[in-house]
């Protein structure tokens, strides 16, 4: 008798840990050339965290192909999106919002982009919102090979002033909306916003359609406060002696109704002070 409870125990907190998801954000900063050692070893930091910290799925900005390849090399993930300018990923193309998903665990059903303009079925860049670069949005249908259960998750990347952050949020929860519908969703990303700008975040949360997983969890969020560093690879960058601005929390992760957030945590993750990029990246378990 004592043997079959031990077995159902071990039995129940697999079926329960098989519904628990590990997803994440990570802007790794892929604007440095590849074959410069810095980008190597920021790649090497960047897939070797990515890996350990064994997401299920995990959406990276600014990835660039060298820095994707490194994160597949151990074969646990495959990847899917296109870069800014719609085109597959390679050593000569500009950078990606890609999306990681485990591939011995999830079947991938329908992917697809948008752009984060007034034209969004096609490569546009909002330069009337006053945004000069090409911003994207990475979409992918997955199902879960053991349990059946089936989701979407977006991943992108809002642009660098106030008036166009505010009007990519509202084609952004549009497009989710077509695409979504009332389905499982989750979505990842830099989405250049604090906490404080409360226009854009009012057009990404204010309908409770999208909801911010660091505001609905059972847990307190885990970590530092912020996202955006001031030190990359063991460097001070963009002139500031601060390590961490702990208020600039650029990063999120957006869950749909019906999803249950157990915990989340910014990683504080380095190697003697050597950071794989100038963003943390961030994690949350959920469970729908």
């Amino acid at each position: 008798m004592k043997n079959f409870l031990v077995l159902f125990i071990v039995c129940a907190a697999s079926i329960l840990s098989a519904d628990i998801l590990k997803i994440g954000s990570f802007n790794v900063l892929g604007t440095y050339p590849q074959d410069a050692e810095f980008s190597r070893e920021r790649a090497k930091l960047a897939a070797e965290l990515v890996n350990y910290r064994d997401f299920d799925v995990i959406g990276l900005q600014e990835a660039q192909f060298w820095q994707v390849e490194a994160m597949l090399a151990p074969g646990i993930y495959k990847k899917s999106g296109v870069n800014v300018y719609g085109e597959e990923l390679s050593p000569k193309t500009w950078w990606a919002n890609i999306i990681l998903y485990k591939k011995d665990k999830f079947e991938l059903l329908n992917s697809g982009t948008f752009w984060l303009t007034d034209t969004p079925d096609k490569k546009s860049v909002p330069k009337k919102w006053g945004e000069l670069q090409h911003r994207n949005c990475n979409w992918v249908k997955l199902k879960d090979k053991k349990t059946g259960k089936e989701f979407f998750f977006f991943n992108t990347h809002f642009g660098l002033t106030l008036d166009s952050r505010v009007n990519m949020a509202k084609v952004f929860v549009k497009k989710i909306g077509e695409i979504a519908g009332d389905s499982v969703f989750f979505c990842s990303g830099d989405y250049n916003t604090v906490s404080s700008e409360t226009a854009t975040l009012k057009e990404l949360t204010g309908s409770g359609y999208l909801r911010d997983s660091w505001k609905i969890s059972k847990m307190p969020p885990y970590g530092p406060k912020g996202t955006f560093i001031c030190m990359l690879y063991n460097r001070r960058i963009r002139g500031s002696a601060e390590v961490e601005d702990p208020w600039r929390k650029l990063d999120y992760l957006f869950v749909s109704r019906g999803v249950e957030v157990l915990k989340c945590s910014v990683i504080m993750d380095n190697i003697a002070g050597a950071y794989p990029s100038d963003h943390l990246p961030i994690e949350a378990y959920v469970k729908f």
